[in-house]
């Protein structure tokens, strides 16, 4: 159960770090045509 959580809060943690670098890559993309 506790390896079950650690893997629920990594994958959590790295959804979120994969939308910021997806937002941040659009914004570049914006600056540079």
């Amino acid at each position: 159960m506790v390896n079950k959580k650690i893997l629920f809060i990594c994958a959590s943690v790295g959804l979120g770090h994969a939308s910021r670098d997806l937002a941040i890559t659009k914004e570049l993309y914006k600056i540079i045509p």
